[in-house]
């Protein structure tokens, strides 16, 4: 059998076999270049001075800003925490179609995240009992962000 393949390699004209090779590299060149545009991505993200701060310059504003606040006039009574998302119908609506995304890319992939993600948004954003349930785990699920951040 490793004869008969050998022959009808020999017998395969050279377009096709350089077909057949071109299939190969340009796979791995897309591949290569979505790998590149990602890191470029990931470090525009890291390098930017809005993303992350950290170090000297980041304790540094952080003391300036304590210090600002700790001149300004004392209040009476303390002032109550601050949510970190406030719970809105739009935020809930947002929070039910990301959940669904997020579930999907868990249980399914890509594809099924973003399925999910869609019918989470359209149906959120109806108005019956699926779209209450919806935003009831949605406004659930902010709740819990709010009180452990």
């Amino acid at each position: 059998p490793s004869s008969r393949r050998a022959v009808e390699e020999e017998d395969r004209p050279p377009m096709a076999a350089a077909a057949g090779h071109s299939r190969r590299s340009s796979s791995s060149i897309a591949g290569a270049t979505l790998l590149a545009l990602g890191c470029w991505l990931v470090g525009c993200m890291l390098l930017s001075s809005d993303a992350f701060v950290s170090g000297p310059a980041a304790r540094t504003e952080r003391a300036q800003r304590t210090s600002l606040r700790a001149e300004a006039a004392a209040s009476p009574s303390p002032s109550p925490s601050v949510a970190l998302v406030k719970v809105t119908e739009e935020n809930k609506m947002t929070t039910a179609s990301v959940l669904g995304g997020l579930a999907g890319l868990l249980v399914g992939g890509v594809w099924v995240g973003a399925g999910l993600f869609a019918a989470g948004s359209y149906l959120s954003r109806k108005d019956d009992d699926i779209a209450k349930a919806l935003k009831g785990v949605a406004s659930g699920s902010l709740e819990v962000l709010n009180f452990g951040g």
